[in-house]
This record gives structure tokens, sequence and C-alpha cells, in this order.
């Protein structure tokens, strides 16, 4: 018998999560360095900052999805954008945006909406965190 006798391969689920919405948990946050490989910022370390949800009901219980952010200083007008919107629609106050500790967010209710194999809109169902001002 090899290693992966008995882990039950063949009947996980494959390929994405269709679409749809889903509840969901933070399950985690965590950023992975990569080389920059452009001209202009050649010698830098990039970052990716990947959030990772859990479905925590229906027939996709258990299963997790995950998307990447860039996390760089140049990063483009567009990219910061996207991460704050993600960002506002876990809750975090605008004022708060810079200084939010990812541990914050950890095992937060949210809802995913899947489009394509990707997530497309994150909403807190978990209330708000940070100042209110």
């Amino acid at each position: 018998m090899g290693i992966f006798a008995g882990l039950g391969l063949g009947s996980s689920p494959r390929g994405p999560v269709p679409d749809g919405t889903y509840r969901a948990q933070i399950f985690d946050i965590y950023d992975s360095p990569y080389p920059v490989r452009s001209v202009e910022h050649a010698g830098a370390e990039g970052r990716h900052i990947w959030f990772e949800y859990e479905i925590s009901g229906g027939e996709h219980a258990g299963r997790r999805v995950k998307e990447r952010f860039f996390g760089n200083p140049w990063n483009s007008l567009e990219q910061n954008r996207i991460l704050n919107q993600r960002l506002l629609g876990l809750g975090i106050s605008p004022n708060d945006l810079d200084e939010v500790d990812e541990n914050e967010l950890l095992d937060r209710d949210v809802e995913i909406n899947v489009r394509g194999g990707r997530i497309r809109a994150v909403r807190s169902i978990g209330g708000s965190l940070g100042a209110t001002s």
C-alpha cells in the first residue's frame, strides 16, 4: 500500500467550488514572498497576501477557497482599491485600514460570492472592527 491509501482521495471534491454565495469563516490570512521580476523594482521582494475561507454549511461545508492579493507599496491603484474593498467588506473601519491585525479577522463569519472559481465578493456577517468614527 502506498502513502495515499486510506485518505479517501477518490471521493474528495474536485475542481473549484461551484458558483454561488456561501456562508464561511476566515480560516487563515498569511503572506508569502516572491521575487520581483520587473526592471523598475529589480532585486525587491514582493508579497502575496492570501485570504483563506472555509465554507461552513451546505454540501460544500469544509471546503476551502483562497484569494490572493499583491501586497506591495508599488501596487497599482486598482490592486490597492480591490484590497481596500475587501477589508471594508470585512467590517474594517476606513480609519483602521493600515492598522488592522489579521488575527482579529480569523474565524470571522462572512458570506462569500464565488463565480468562475474565484471569489468575487466577501461580506462580513459578524459586525465591524475598529473605530467607528
